[in-house]
């Protein structure tokens, strides 16, 4: 019994509802069902483009932030021994110095 509810189920090539497009042969019959499928497709296409786009600007700005933020740390602290530019400064070391000959960088 449940198999036959679900063939007449898939069997419904309407989905779902009892009005048929398919018999309809003039424009007059057909302008709901256009104007159904246009304003679906409008929408459809708009919002997923909108989805697109932001998933796409959110993931370079997360990119930017990481790359800004691993700049701003190389230049102002020793990736090798973890010292700060300003403690290198106020201990009287070059930075440069301490860069290029102490580590090789």
């Amino acid at each position: 019994m449940l198999l036959h509810g679900h063939q007449i189920l898939f069997r419904n090539s309407n989905g779902g509802h009892a009005y048929s497009w398919t018999g309809k042969k003039t424009f007059e019959d057909q302008w709901l069902r256009i104007g159904m499928d246009m304003t679906f497709w409008i929408f459809y296409s708009i919002i997923g483009l909108k989805v697109v786009t932001a998933l796409v600007l959110d993931g370079f700005t997360s990119q930017k932030k990481d790359r800004e933020s691993a700049l701003k740390d190389m230049n102002s602290m020793c990736t090798m021994c973890g010292i700060t530019k300003d403690d290198f400064m106020k201990w009287g070391i070059d930075w440069d110095t301490h860069i290029h000959k102490e580590h090789n960088m």
